[in-house]
């Protein structure tokens, strides 16, 4: 076959030019991205469902000079349409510079992450997916670590909670190097239980972030620190949690950790607190303090050096001293009854007080006026008047002025400015001299559109979804739902609301008590003696002192003022009564209430029914000492909590009510006799083993075992306990094996009787001071039992 020249001078053009495009496309620059994005979300990548969680996000700019906010989109979807919640700050950034942003949020589901840029104008000019995030399992355990040489600890992920529902003994802590990440805000330092400090410069920690570090343990945590040789600069930046005095360290050979090698352990002095021993091991020395309802344990060598790490036995120590102090008793309970008590808050603070509404007789009267007038009395003057052809006129007429009637009497009424109806919880932690104020906030804002909802930065919000369906058909495709703006005060933007809305949202606040409620109260001849001082600078109404199931009403308090001595005989009863007994013989049951219910007292923002549900869920929710302790004071008020609250700009009007709680304890001198009688003092829960646990009732139930740890207070040196189990079954059958833990033989002890008593002559059978008394019960199948609660005798140290 010929090829014409011709023919051979085509395919080589095509040949050439062939080449020259595709040089071409090899060198196309596409330019770069208007901003490059870093996000960095959790600690170390790990997220907790439905806790406040940290956000960095490294931003740089390669387009120009901005000012506007950024902001993080949670995605959500429904009906085949895009939804977003925006966390945003305020940002001016100029051209060819980079900034970090450090935000908080909530994550209740996995799902895809954005981030967007937007002008002054609120004109979106960049927008990225940057990450689709997994959650971690609700189970999981965090421990956090501060340490130069990380890697050094990672055997402690060996390390598990043994106190773990649902059928698994082992629930493993999951490692999250904290370094700089450490936040400055103890809400968010809550998705851990355990924190470990060893060989780091704490002092690199700034004021805030070694507050709420503090912060975190009295409200639970636990802080292992590890000392050893690098004593002095782990101890130096802890002086507000550091309760030793160092004088150097000293070598020792521990012959069953090495028998080649010293231990290096530093030499303190006590200030506070006491030496503890884990399993026999008096060399490996260990000083605890407990700092408000948390723990701090400090190890007296470096956590990571050897010969510690390189001890065969290392895991089962590390195990055990977590396991003795871990604050992780929540976790034993059903999803189903955690955090129940919000519907009770939520029922109350979205519906008006009747006081606030416009009169219903006056709504009446208008009514009746108008049924007249449009009706006979117009058709008989018309009548009279022969111009009945007016009726088209006059009818019109009636309807707007009556209308105009309706709307004035609206305007004019209480609710022409925005209403926020709040609940609150204070619970006062008078070690510290602070309390704890938890808010449930049912917003109106009176208005179609977006309601701006401004708090002080120091408020805590929980943030929550907003996703129901007449919220949502509300919202086209890719608009944002809720934003959460934080500046200089803390902004929530709920978009499209609805001028019959009340939304419903929870803040925290921290705050210093100028006052207190001082009791003086001591046990003599078989009663609890005393009397209640009111040191603060508002009334407190209905004070009630609760011990066990038993309880005396105080009556009113004003401002400065001290109760009348009261008398409680201490009761010997085994058994405790349900919570809600207690509640309805104090405050009565809904139905009397109803029955017997004046206008006056429906009247009151802080009636009988009310103060009854608010009870109901505090004693619902895990979250509230009361639920641990059976000794506290409650106290009710009506003053505003926290700073102004703004909706658009405009002042709210407040409705608040009150609920202070102050646990208890019995102040002893050292060397005093100390009597604990039933119904105050109550098991942790140590191993669960697939058993259902009820808090309100502490009932249990299923087919699984549970162990229970019996001990008193870590300053009180037992003489005497007695465990009784007649008042865990229901019928007069004991349904349920019991065993106690024998620590001479290191074993389970079949136990056939009904009580259990611990004194000299077996208390180092089944009892360490350090573990307490460990008891397994294992139901028949079927069996509701409750949880016992027990008596002691005692000297305190």
């Amino acid at each position: 076959m010929n090829i014409s020249i011709k023919n051979i001078n085509h395919i080589i053009l095509v040949i050439f030019l062939s080449f020259i495009i595709c040089l071409g496309l090899l060198n196309i620059s596409y330019g770069e991205e208007k901003f490059e994005i870093d996000v960095k979300v959790g600690f170390d990548g790990h997220v907790k469902r439905s806790e406040l969680t940290p956000v960095r996000i490294e931003i740089k700019n390669n387009y120009k000079d901005v000012e506007g906010k950024i902001q993080f989109l949670v995605h959500d979807e429904y009906n085949k349409k895009n939804f977003y919640t925006a966390y945003s700050r305020k940002i001016n950034i100029a051209k060819n510079s980079t900034k970090i942003i450090d935000m908080e949020s909530v994550f209740h589901r996995n799902g895809l992450l954005y981030v967007r840029v937007l002008d002054k104008d609120n004109n979106v000019v960049f927008k990225k997916m940057v990450k689709y995030l997994t959650i971690n399992r609700d189970e999981g355990m965090f421990m956090g670590i501060l340490d130069e040489n990380i890697d050094s600890l990672r055997y402690l992920s060996k390390a598990y909670n043994i106190n773990y529902p649902k059928g698994s003994r082992e629930s493993f802590f999951q490692i999250a190097e904290l370094d700089d990440t450490l936040p400055e805000n103890h809400i968010t330092l809550k998705a851990f239980e355990t924190i470990v400090i060893n060989n780091y410069d704490s002092q690199k920690l700034n004021i805030r972030q070694r507050e709420a570090l503090k912060n975190w343990i009295e409200a639970g945590g636990l802080l292992l620190v590890g000392t050893g040789p690098n004593y002095q600069k782990t101890l130096k930046g802890l002086d507000n949690i550091n309760f030793i005095d160092v004088k150097g360290t000293k070598e020792i050979m521990i012959e069953n950790i090495s028998s080649e090698e010293d231990m290096k352990i530093i030499d303190p002095v006590l200030k506070d607190g006491e030496e503890i021993t884990i399993d026999n091991n008096k060399e490996l020395k260990l000083y605890h303090k407990r700092i408000g309802k948390g723990h701090v344990v400090i190890a007296g060598f470096d956590l990571g050096l050897s010969p510690f790490v390189n001890w065969k036995e290392k895991d089962k120590f590390i195990n055990q001293l977590i396991n003795n102090y871990l604050n992780s008793n929540i976790k034993n309970y059903d999803e189903k009854y955690q955090m129940m008590g919000s519907h009770w808050f939520e029922n109350i603070v979205s519906y008006l007080p009747q006081n606030l509404l416009p009169s219903a007789r006056s709504i009446l009267t208008i009514l009746i006026l108008f049924i007249l007038l449009v009706g006979p009395i117009n058709y008989y003057i018309l009548k009279r008047i022969d111009r009945r052809e007016l009726l088209w006129v006059t009818i019109p007429l009636i309807v707007i002025i009556f209308s105009s009637s309706i709307y004035v009497l609206g305007f004019r009424s209480k609710l022409r400015q925005p209403i926020v109806n709040n609940v609150s919880i204070i619970e006062i932690d008078d070690t510290t001299n602070t309390a704890v104020v938890n808010t449930r906030l049912g917003i109106m804002g009176f208005k179609n559109g977006t309601w701006d909802v401004t708090f002080d930065k120091s408020s805590n919000f929980l943030l929550q979804d907003r996703n129901q369906y007449d919220i949502l058909r509300r919202f086209a495709d890719e608009e944002v739902i809720t934003e959460y703006l934080f500046d200089e005060d803390s902004h929530v933007l709920f978009n499209k609301a609805s001028i019959l809305d009340v939304e419903n949202l929870t803040i925290s606040n921290e705050i210093k008590l100028d006052g207190n409620i001082i009791p003086d109260i001591e046990i003599k001849d078989n009663k609890l003696l005393g009397s209640v001082n009111n040191s603060f600078e508002f009334d407190l109404e209905d004070v009630i002192i609760f011990y066990g199931d038993q309880y005396r009403k105080l009556g009113d308090l004003k401002a400065g003022k001290k109760s009348k001595e009261f008398q409680i005989a201490i009761s010997k009863n085994k058994t405790t009564k349900n919570w809600y007994s207690i509640i309805d013989s104090i405050y009565g049951s809904s139905y009397q209430n109803n029955s017997t219910n004046s206008k006056n007292e429906g009247d009151d923002i802080l009636n009988n029914n009310i103060k009854r549900d608010i009870l109901r869920g505090v004693f619902d929710s895990e979250e509230f000492a009361v639920n641990n302790n059976r000794f506290f004071i409650i106290a009710w008020n009506r003053g505003e909590t926290g700073k102004n609250i703004q909706i658009n700009g405009k002042e709210v009007k407040r409705i608040d009510r009150n609920l202070i709680i102050l646990p208890l304890d019995i102040e002893y001198k050292k060397g005093d006799r100390v009597q604990i009688p039933y119904g105050i003092l109550y098991p942790e829960i140590q191993e669960n083993n697939d058993m259902h646990i009820e808090r309100n009732g502490t009932m249990l139930y299923g087919d699984g075992y549970v162990v229970l740890r019996f001990k008193p207070e870590d300053n009180i040196r037992l003489n005497s306990m007695e465990i009784d189990f007649d008042m865990m079954h229901e019928s007069s059958k004991y349904d349920a094996i019991t065993y106690i833990f024998n620590y001479e033989k290191n074993e389970w002890e079949k136990w056939n009787k009904n009580t259990i008593i611990i004194d000299d002559s077996n208390m180092n059978r089944y009892y360490q001071k350090e573990r307490g008394a460990l008891v397994k019960i294992d139901p028949e199948k079927g069996t509701n039992l409750s949880i016992p609660s027990f008596t002691i005798e005692g000297v305190q140290e």
